[in-house]
């Protein structure tokens, strides 16, 4: 009886190999009653760990003692083609929402999901620390493979639960990249409906504001003409901004809380002594803004932050023209 690895955990084989036809030709390794395990030519021998060990292995399939009830039960949260491309046609949803795509590199370069991440689940290591890291910061995760039985997004699913993230934020786009692309077919061929109606962008309000005095509120970055009283003048702020027929109208904010002005001045400091060095061609101000970068200082001594811009203004004299001379 052959052993296979699943990550940290032994599993036992009980019948032979088969193959998947959607997961990129790979071979998965099935345990009866029909729930799955990592092929075995991926698998690295832990020898280290207990044999009696068993993670939480999703099923998909049934067996005689499966109720109707679990044999369809999703282990996972379930997204269909409609909600996906909602997502990536919303902006707003990045880093909310964050794709991972299951499938191996030379698949995911012919083609993929707009904005979607590789996390090969055969080379996990890898691929992982980007990923968990993305997903960890999400609302939601949804992870696709080319469709079919979705063997290596349940797989890439147990990958992630093992670096933290929560199972309730995983959901499996069962469709895959096999319906995401005659999705896009089915646009390009005319066979979906285009509906045409206004975005989440302000732009179009923002215009009807200008032109038609319909008010529209935003938030934008402005000069500071005294609306944000603790911080400097004519540095950029946003606050909020009311576009009208008399033109754009910034909203008066007053003082920020003290640990809030704080923090901003920290940053102010550094782009008000960058702009000054870009202006006055002054290399000096540079080295300035360097020092109370928060994290340069975090990192570096002042003689290392000092020797550190003197290397960068030698390395691209030649596109500093306004600079007369680059010695601290």
């Amino acid at each position: 009886m052959r052993k296979v690895a699943v990550r940290s955990a032994w599993l036992k084989l009980e019948n032979e190999d088969s193959s998947c036809d959607h997961c990129s030709g790979r071979t998965h390794s099935f345990v009866g009653g029909g729930g799955w395990i990592r092929r075995q030519q991926s698998a690295q021998q832990e020898p280290n760990q207990a044999d009696n060990y068993t993670p939480d292995i999703p099923r998909l399939g049934g067996s005689a003692s499966t109720s109707a009830a679990e044999e369809h039960a999703e282990p996972y949260g379930v997204i269909d083609l409609l909600e996906v491309a909602r997502i990536v046609n919303d902006p707003g949803r990045a880093g909310l929402d964050v794709i991972l795509d299951a499938r191996n590199e030379a698949m995911f370069a012919r083609g993929h999901i707009p904005g979607a991440i590789l996390c090969d689940p055969y080379n996990i290591d890898r691929y992982i620390d980007m990923a968990s890291s993305m997903a960890l910061g999400a609302q939601r995760v949804i992870v696709y493979c080319h469709g079919g039985n979705c063997e290596d997004s349940y797989l890439l699913c147990q990958e992630l639960i093992v670096y933290g993230v929560p199972r309730e934020n995983l959901y499996v786009f069962k469709g895959g990249w096999e319906a995401w692309q005659k999705h896009m077919e089915d646009y390009a061929e005319g066979r979906v409906e285009i509906k045409l109606g206004r975005s989440h962008e302000y732009a179009s309000s923002i215009v009807r504001g200008l032109m038609f005095d319909e008010i529209f509120e935003f938030n934008a970055t402005v000069a500071n003409t005294g609306l944000i009283t603790n911080l400097p003048d004519r540095c950029a702020v946003e606050v909020p901004v009311i576009a009208s027929k008399a033109g754009f109208s910034p909203i008066h904010v007053g003082a920020l809380p003290p640990q809030c002005a704080a923090l901003n001045q920290i940053n102010t400091t550094v782009i008000e002594f960058a702009v000054e060095s870009a202006i006055a061609g002054d290399p000096q101000a540079a080295y300035l803004a360097c020092c109370f970068d928060p994290v340069a200082a975090s990192v570096l001594s002042l003689a290392e932050i000092k020797q550190m811009t003197a290397e960068m203004f030698a390395k691209n004299r030649r596109h500093l023209p306004t600079f007369k001379k680059i010695d601290l």
